[in-house]
């Protein structure tokens, strides 16, 4: 399960969504996952992953009185892609996304290719690829659009 390139994917790329072909049958070794200390927004086509706009608490223990607002947490699928299929899902992903592959990160791109976080629904850390809109978009995107409550999308 340990596979050298997770894609957590929370929208249309989800197994059983509109999008998920862009994965070109690479896609078999997936498990269900949370990312924490990111929300969603939605245009009603599709969803936005955004990091938290609320202060969020710290975890118990940590010496915090926990007077925050919990950590919001979207629910998803984290995908393992083959490395020997990596270069060509990996191009299939950014031309869905609007991501400039030798820019994975960069204010002219629909959504950054960045690595985050993720658990999967067996409690395991995983770093994984996860795309979401430049920073200078984010306010934008929350006033535009309104909030997926519970953290889960569906078409």
């Amino acid at each position: 399960m340990t596979a050298h390139y997770p894609v957590f994917v929370y929208g249309t790329l989800r197994p059983g969504m509109s999008n998920h072909h862009w994965f070109r049958g690479a896609d078999a070794n997936r498990v269900d996952a949370t990312i924490t200390g990111y929300e969603l927004v939605t245009n009603g086509s599709y969803p936005y992953l955004l990091p938290a706009s609320a202060p969020v608490s710290t975890p118990a223990g940590s010496g915090d009185t926990g007077a925050d607002a919990p950590a919001p947490v979207v629910r998803g699928t984290l995908v393992f892609v083959d490395p020997a299929d990596w270069e060509t899902v990996a191009a299939s992903l950014d031309e869905l996304e609007g991501t400039n592959p030798a820019h994975p990160v960069h204010d002219d791109n629909l959504y950054n290719r960045v690595l985050a976080q993720v658990v999967t629904e067996a409690g395991e850390n995983i770093t994984a690829w996860v795309y979401i809109p430049p920073t200078h978009r984010h306010e934008e995107l929350r006033r535009r659009h309104r909030r997926v409550p519970g953290g889960e999308w569906r078409e």
